[in-house]
């Protein structure tokens, strides 16, 4: 799943399998280039200052 900051700027995703999150540009949380989040994760994403943010998640995310 790769996030476009052209299209908007907060997204909430509900996984139903494992899925592996890019941003668009420069990394997620300032820190990380992609995540792998768990089957059945919800979690909630942000863009702001070029960089997508997690704004809360249920689910365990793994730096790949």
């Amino acid at each position: 799943l790769k996030l476009d900051s052209n299209t908007t700027d907060h997204i909430k995703v509900k996984v139903l399998t494992n899925v592996l999150i890019l941003p668009d540009k420069n990394k997620i949380d300032e820190e990380w280039d992609e995540i792998m989040v768990e089957s059945g994760a919800c979690i909630e994403f942000r863009y702001a200052g070029n960089y997508w943010y997690i704004m809360s998640s249920d689910g365990l995310k793994l730096p790949e």
